[in-house]
């Protein structure tokens, strides 16, 4: 799956119109997230399997039989920034062959050092913060997942 969007809007904050938040989800390029990388996380976060429902039993064993997504976040690289993964992880039958299937960031416009999961929503939607503000990123599983402002 290749996702490339945008999302643009703008937010009130404290009764005065704060600066356009500018969001993309875009293929990670980022550092190689090996084992030592994932001692230096700061937060992992996944969200509730989303098990598929048109997966016949005569499938072969390779074939996925649900999704989970989880929200990874890597501390600054020598750029300083701090990195928001999303990554999708596939069940096969039985609970056996789990696979990362890929591996988005998220970025924005405003420094990501801030950022916090609040909480997950649905397999594919959950809620963030940057500093006081919420978010909420849904449709994961689409080509298209959309950033919105999420109400506390």
């Amino acid at each position: 799956m290749k996702t490339n969007i945008a999302v643009i809007f703008a937010f009130v904050s404290f009764g005065a119109l704060a600066a356009p938040l500018d969001f993309r989800i875009v293929p990670y390029k980022g550092p190689s997230l090996d084992r030592a990388a994932y001692l230096a996380i700061t937060e992992m976060s996944a969200g509730p399997w989303l098990f598929y429902d048109n997966v016949p039993e005569e499938a072969p064993e390779n074939t996925a039989r649900g999704e989970r997504w989880r929200v990874v976040v890597v501390p600054p690289s020598e750029e300083g920034s701090t990195d928001i993964v999303l990554e999708k992880i596939t069940i096969g039958p039985e609970g056996c062959c789990l696979r990362l299937q890929g591996r988005w960031q998220l970025n924005a416009t405003q420094d990501m050092a801030q950022f916090r999961i609040v909480e997950w929503r649905s397999p594919t939607e959950f809620v963030f913060a940057l500093g006081n503000e919420r978010f909420s990123i849904s449709g994961l599983n689409t080509k298209t997942p959309t950033v919105t402002p999420h109400e506390h």
